[in-house]
């Protein structure tokens, strides 16, 4: 694989009416024993990082689809890191084969990639490799437990992937199953999965590497295994990819994973609130007014606003045992964020600038893209309860400000950051570089951030 910019000279093998070496062109010429791939970068000046990630990405399912099991990739000194090129083909490369029958599923797939690289850039490169094969490694991981369908991945099958993860890792594990969350007053998530045989779980990872006396940072992720919007039901049209609710658990999952793989030197704690929302006799119901582990009331407007209701608990539980110095949530939490920014970006809502500039210009490295949506007092009026603390839902106006202001409530006085991942956490149907199904969404983005916090 060999990449040409617009104004680079063409191979002699090559004309320029079949290959201009604009973005997304690719060509392939035989040799004796092999082949080489071209694959057009277009424009020298507007390449950066997520350029290269999505062109070597592309490049490596095109070779795949047409047989090879083995890729060589000749990384230009263009390329200021080899990071977004294993990126770009590792994630590439991941597709979802679990169910298929044998004769798709045993299609050749790509075995071995090998870089080839200057040689003064060598001993650098290696470990640009390595961080990202591993943080790659991590995110194929969480999509594939993202993919799997909600009749296998129930909440205690979760928690028992994040057992798995901590006995191979050093992580630190703890489950709270019903009886742990009845006692511990979590009303939030006991309500939402009241209707499903499949009960809830509150999943706590521990990764303390930190110096003594150094603070704790929270990741909190929303793993809502299936989502049938319980009695405010959604149309039938959207249940099926409904097992992608679970999205911003997986995140943090990932995020775990790669934080002990890469062997992160600070306190870490990931809280996942998960469950399965369904109907039943024992399901709650619009009117119901339901009490976190904080004390705080919630008058349910919408019971298909319910990942506000297992996130407030798990938030509140992150606030209140480690008191950490920020609480970073992801979640795929409405529509609305949806609408405004359609499925390339999430939506950062948050009041603490530092993480909020930081996480943006990471994401724009990474290929995990943020857009900054407004959180604040205003959106508070219309959850306005006469009965409890506030209400579950909002105006239509706004939704997803709305949201996130709900959340920020459980979150007091630490500063806290929302991730919408609505969007982006899915791909409906395969493109050039990605499979359909689950994206990886944010376990890069913050893994990176969380080793370039002060």
């Amino acid at each position: 694989m060999i990449f040409l910019f617009a104004d680079d000279p063409l191979p002699p093998a090559i004309g320029p009416d079949e290959f201009a070496a604009e973005t997304g062109d690719m060509v392939i010429t035989h040799g004796e024993k092999d082949r080489t791939l071209y694959v057009g970068m277009g424009d020298r000046s507007k390449a950066k990082p997520h350029t290269w990630r999505k062109a070597t990405a592309s490049a490596a399912r095109h070779l795949e689809k047409k047989g090879s099991t083995r890729i060589q990739i000749h990384v230009p000194d263009d390329c200021v890191t080899v990071d977004p090129i294993v990126e770009g083909a590792l994630l590439g490369l991941y597709r979802y084969d679990r169910f298929l029958d044998e004769k798709r599923k045993n299609k050749p797939k790509v075995a071995n990639l090998d870089l080839v690289v200057s040689a003064s850039r060598l001993a650098t490169a290696k470990e640009e490799a390595r961080q990202a094969a591993l943080a790659s490694k991590a995110t194929n991981w969480m999509r594939e437990i993202g993919n799997t369908p909600p009749n296998i991945m129930t909440p205690a099958a979760l928690a028992a992937q994040a057992k798995a993860l901590a006995s191979r890792s050093g992580i630190q594990c703890r489950i709270l199953e019903p009886a742990d969350l009845e006692k511990e007053g979590m009303g939030g998530i006991l309500a939402v999965g009241s209707g499903s045989v499949n009960t809830p779980r509150l999943i706590v990872l521990e990764w303390m590497k930190g110096e003594p006396g150094e603070p704790v940072t929270a990741v909190v992720g929303k793993a809502i295994t299936f989502d049938s919007g319980g009695y405010c039901i959604k149309p039938p049209a959207s249940m099926p990819e409904m097992k992608f609710d679970k999205m911003g658990g997986c995140a943090v999952l990932g995020i775990m994973a790669a934080a002990a793989d890469l062997g992160l030197r600070r306190n870490l704690v990931g809280v996942i609130a998960s469950a399965e929302n369904l109907i039943d006799g024992e399901a709650y119901r619009p009117g119901d007014v339901l009490t976190t582990c904080d004390g705080k009331t919630v008058e349910v407007i919408d019971t298909d606003a319910e990942g506000r209701l297992v996130l407030a608990d798990a938030i509140a539980h992150a606030r209140q045992k480690y008191r950490p110095d920020l609480i970073l949530e992801m979640s795929t939490l409405t529509g609305a964020c949806m609408v405004a920014l359609g499925t390339d970006r999430a939506g950062i809502f948050t009041d603490h600038e530092p993480s909020r500039e930081k996480l943006i210009r990471i994401g724009e490295s990474t290929g995990e893209r943020l857009w900054h949506l407004p959180i604040g007092d205003e959106y508070e009026e219309a959850m306005r309860s006469d009965i409890a603390f506030i209400k579950n839902l909002g105006s239509r106006q706004g939704g997803a400000s709305s949201a996130a202001s709900f959340l920020r409530k459980w979150a007091e006085d630490i500063p806290f950051v929302h991730l919408d991942i609505a969007g982006p956490a899915s791909i409906e149907k395969d493109v050039p570089h990605a499979c359909k199904g689950a994206s990886g969404f944010g376990v890069r983005l913050i893994t990176r951030f969380l080793f370039e916090k002060p």
